[in-house]
């Protein structure tokens, strides 16, 4: 191979990164002592003392987790990247047991510590004795919120790497920067077994379709983001992998036996219930497991109580059967799986009544709005609590379990400290960890098919090169690519490889394409089965690739596929002369340059994929099963690769 790095000195130079990282993380924000190290228990007291101070009111309010997203037109939002009087009333009205952050909160990792420090300064100014669980979505891979942050190549990479030190090295970057500045819960690792390959939600943000190395590596993960005092929220009990369905927009079902999912979906909640401190439920209906119903608002039909609201899976299943002690948080309540059914009260009630300790999410409202909405969302589950529809007593068990998670990782009000915002733009997008992040994504790519069984790199030297990507934003990872592969030596300057973006189909001649070039590097970036389907509007890109790859070999030319989202889709091009996999189609808006932490959307996977073609540096191995496609180009229970493989 032309260029080809050796693992054990990526492995290193990660872990000593993860050291350097573990030095740092410990001195911010929060605790001294690393709950990772010593979880040790509250004394009760303590606990005591800051509940039964609480009125009904601001125990419900310690249990919800809002966003606090939107301002301005409600048409055209704008997002809230500092504090003004609005947001400010509404933090200072109750003891919120904590915010959830997306892209309209961060816009810089400066902006981002800054604004952390003024909610939790209003917070304690309030006179709260809880500070506030900051939280975001930071996966890494298709699920990250810090678009200046390091964005790590995600948790299917990692399944196909198959090794404990990248995936230590991943959550580690992804909680030191989280850490510095000011986030205290990530809501991750998913653990969710993607064993559906139709699953339009989870597919690359699942680390497997093994039950096993899933919960192995979602553990490995967890335990890194403690090392930085970050609270992991695994996700989503009892399993989405099996889903055909989004929640977001609509109510999943899987009609499984308490005894099937325990033999797939359970065993990673079953590897993690033992440590875990919070995990949080799935919007999904499970008729053998509850037999309870509720009339839909939506159709007027009795519909099986997702696992969300359903007491039996919360408290008999998740507690009971597997053991977990700690908190249990929703999903989103303004997902469309609970908002088209349910009125917004009676999941308050189903959900806490079910076992539930804390609600994300529970409405969706401008900081205009925000204030009133929950205020009358708090003052609605006090009234149900006072009727009795709500029992007190499973109020209180959810405050004392969630000031109990506070008091362990240091986050009541008086231990809170502002954080160095000069030191958290350091720190975010920092080239050593976009360094980390590119060998991560390096080691996962994986070759599936190749002429020369992968003994040579896919493209030979001095080859005439297009590079064809499906969208725009992923024209600047070709240049990426480019730039690297220059860097270290793999190509010259007088390469020739050019790029095209085919997305708008009806502008490409495929046998102009192949006419202009020795080889073809043709990118496919699939997000659901119908867009493998050729024949249907849903399939034109596919059609396209496909038309390339006959096009080339007319022509005597080379033609590789790289698969860059769900991996599946190669099962579409198996005329390809050879077919490697990324597992991330995120690209980037803008170019690293020197990383300063003003990078957005940076995706390493693509980057990598193409530098893996030129280098033969390529050595991930699939951490799922690919079936073959039927004539109607649906899958089939035939399998093409098996899980393991890779050349």
């Amino acid at each position: 191979m032309r260029f080809l790095k050796s693992k054990t000195i990526v492995f290193l130079m990660v872990m000593v990164m993860g050291i350097m990282m573990f030095t740092a993380g410990c001195s911010g924000n929060g605790s001294s002592e690393d709950p990772g190290d010593d979880p040790g228990i509250p004394a009760p007291e303590e606990i005591d003392f800051i509940v039964d101070k609480m009125t009904t009111e601001e125990k419900i309010a310690q249990m919800l987790i809002p966003a606090l997203r939107f301002q301005g037109d409600r048409e055209e939002p704008d997002g809230v990247f500092e504090m003004n009087d609005k947001l400010e009333s509404i933090i200072a009205k109750y003891p919120f047991g904590g915010i959830i952050f997306f892209n309209e909160n961060v816009e810089n990792p400066s902006q981002t510590t800054k604004l952390i420090n003024d909610m939790q300064a209003v917070n304690r100014d309030a006179g709260f004795d809880t500070g506030l669980f900051i939280a975001i979505d930071q996966e890494g891979g298709a699920v990250t919120r810090l678009g200046a942050g390091t964005q790590m190549p995600g948790n299917m990479t990692l399944g196909a790497i198959g090794d404990a030190g990248f995936v230590r090295a991943a959550a580690g970057v992804i909680g030191s920067e989280l850490r510095v500045q000011g986030f205290n819960m990530n809501f991750a690792p998913d653990i969710d077994v993607n064993n559906n390959p139709g699953n339009p939600i989870i597919g690359i943000r699942s680390f497997s379709d093994d039950p096993e190395v899933v919960g192995e590596f979602g553990k490995i993960f967890a335990e890194e983001l403690r090392n930085y005092n970050i609270i992991p929220a695994l996700k989503h009990f009892p399993g989405h992998g099996d889903t055909d369905t989004d929640s977001h927009t609509g109510l999943p079902c899987i009609n499984k036996t308490l005894d099937e999912i325990r033999s797939l979906e359970l065993i990673p909640f079953q590897a993690v219930a033992a440590d875990a401190e919070m995990i949080m439920t799935a919007h999904i209906q499970y008729p053998e497991i509850e037999k309870e119903t509720y009339k839909s608002k939506k159709t007027g039909k009795d519909i099986s109580l997702p696992a969300t609201l359903s007491k039996t899976i919360i408290t008999d299943i998740l507690r009971g059967k597997l053991g977990y002690y700690g908190v249990v948080i929703s999903d989103a309540l303004d997902m469309g799986a609970i908002t088209d059914h349910f009125d917004r009260l009676d999941a308050a009630k189903l959900a806490i009544n079910a076992g539930v300790d804390m609600l994300l999410k529970p409405l969706t409202a401008h900081i205009e709005d925000a204030g009133k909405e929950l205020d009358e969302y708090i003052k609605g589950i006090a009234g149900l609590v006072e009727s009795g529809d709500i029992p007190e007593e499973r109020i209180d068990e959810s405050v004392r379990r969630i000031v109990e998670l506070k008091i362990k990782y240091g986050i009541l009000s008086a231990e809170i400290t502002d954080l160095d915002e000069s030191e958290a733009a350091k720190e975010v997008g920092s080239k050593v960890n976009h360094d980390i992040e590119w060998d991560v994504a390096l080691a996962g790519v994986t070759l599936v098919k190749d002429e020369n069984n992968g003994a040579e790199p896919l493209v030979p030297e001095k080859s005439k090169v297009t590079i064809a990507v499906p969208y725009n934003s992923e024209m600047n990872s070709i240049t990426y690519a480019k730039q690297k592969l220059l860097e270290d030596g793999v190509i010259n300057a007088e390469d020739s490889i050019t790029s095209i973006c085919y997305g708008d189909v009806a502008a490409w001649d495929v046998n102009a394409i192949a006419d202009e070039a020795d080889v073809i590097i043709g990118i496919s970036a699939m997000y659901g089965l119908s867009e493998l389907n050729p024949t249907i509007e849903e399939g034109v890109l596919t059609d396209f690739l496909q038309r390339l790859i006959e096009a080339a070999h007319s022509k005597g030319k080379k033609c590789i596929i790289i698969s860059a989202e769900l991996p599946y889709d190669v099962a579409a091009f198996q005329e390809a002369d050879a077919i490697l996999i990324c597992y991330g189609a995120r690209g980037m808006a803008e170019l690293p340059g020197d990383f300063t932490g003003v990078t957005r959307e940076y995706g390493p996977n693509v980057p990598a994929a193409i530098y893996a073609a030129f280098s033969g540096d390529h050595s991930g191995k699939l951490p799922v099963d690919i079936p073959k496609l039927k004539e109607d180009y649906t899958y089939s229970d035939e399998i093409l690769y098996e899980r393991g493989f890779g050349l």
